[in-house]
């Protein structure tokens, strides 16, 4: 989606962003793709020259729900990143 590429372009020009999303619009789809970028970068740096990560980026999300939590963590393994899983429970 639009909105996603959009953001990541925001975030690497160095701009807070805050995006409020309904279900099902690509949430999750933007933190994996972000994280893409940021590999791409990381290996080839003239695809941004401004922008600046630590050797081993990672991405923390915090999820409201459990099924959530699942659905992000299949989704990041189908893109082969390591996931790491709270295991707290009220």
């Amino acid at each position: 989606m639009i909105f996603q590429i959009e953001g990541i372009c925001k975030v690497l020009d160095h701009v807070d962003l805050l995006a409020i999303l309904a279900t099902g619009t690509g949430k999750t789809g933007f933190l994996s793709m972000y994280m893409l970028v940021v590999l791409a970068i990381k290996k080839d740096p003239s695809l941004c020259p401004t922008a600046n990560f630590p050797d081993n980026p990672c991405l923390l999300a915090i999820c409201p729900t459990k099924y959530l939590e699942h659905q992000m963590v299949r989704a990041d393994h189908s893109l082969c990143f390591q996931v790491v899983m709270s295991q707290y429970s009220n």
